[in-house]
């Protein structure tokens, strides 16, 4: 799918993506440190939003870490990408992301909308995880805390450490958050803006499947709401980055 879109207008630079793909490359991210990158938010059908728009330029297979239903798919539209029912649909790669095992710097980073801040199991909606190994670790969680409506970033492993972003979300409201883990802190970010990072160490540990909308080792905690995009770097990206990163999901 190919598409021009001008994402961002900063003195003397104008960035232009001419191709889906190099959507997930602005600042002059190396395409082999793009391990993810799905665009349901513009695509032609369902079947083409779950493309891994990052393979083969990161060096991978075509179709390596496509992701499919894992149960209930979520509806789709072009306009609105994957809508989540917040109950049953969900998605996951069919194959391990054995490129985060054991890992200290990563990031992940997503256009969202929540269509509720209530309910989901323990008060939490995920919108991308990655699902724990035997030991029930899960290197990391990105989701919504329905009991304060803030957005947190988790890292697992020996034990589990967060950051969150100080300010609420609202209901209805397009979003793009990310966390990044750098191996000595996490940082969460609300379109483009960092939160003070919270010094935390972990284990990231060893994990299965990358999943959207749900975390499988616990039950569900189901998104209810709209995901237009979704992206993981490895190593993570810088926060100028993520900046550029943000303006290019706001662009869809």
């Amino acid at each position: 799918m190919a598409v021009q879109i001008v994402v961002a207008s900063i003195p003397q630079t104008t960035v232009v993506i001419d191709d889906c793909s190099l959507r997930w490359l602005v600042g002059d991210v190396d395409p082999a440190d793009c391990l993810i990158a799905y665009t349901p938010k513009g695509a032609d059908s369902l079947a083409d939003s779950y493309d891994n728009n990052a393979a083969p330029d990161n060096g991978m297979a075509d179709g390596t870490y496509d992701i499919a239903s894992a149960g209930d798919e979520p509806d789709f539209t072009t306009a609105n990408g994957w809508d989540f029912n917040g109950t049953s649909d969900r998605l996951a790669t069919a194959n391990n992301i054995t490129e985060l095992n054991s890992i200290s710097d990563f990031s992940v980073i997503a256009r969202c909308v929540t269509h509720t801040l209530a309910g989901g199991d323990s008060g939490l909606r995920y919108i991308a995880s990655t699902e724990g190994n035997s030991a029930g670790t899960t290197p990391f969680i990105l989701r919504l805390n329905t009991g304060d409506d803030k957005v947190y970033g988790y890292i697992g492993g020996a034990g589990w450490r967060e950051a969150h972003y100080d300010n609420a979300i609202l209901a209805d409201t397009s979003y793009v958050v990310a966390m990044k883990y750098d191996g000595s802190n996490i940082t969460v970010y609300r379109d483009g803006i960092a939160q003070t990072p919270n010094p935390e160490v972990g284990n990231s540990g060893t994990q299965n499947r990358l999943s959207v909308g749900y975390c499988l080792p616990y039950g569900g905690r189901y998104w209810d709401g709209y995901i237009y995009a979704v992206a993981v770097h490895k190593p993570g990206l810088t926060t100028a980055q993520i900046v550029l990163m943000t303006m290019a999901m706001n662009a869809l």
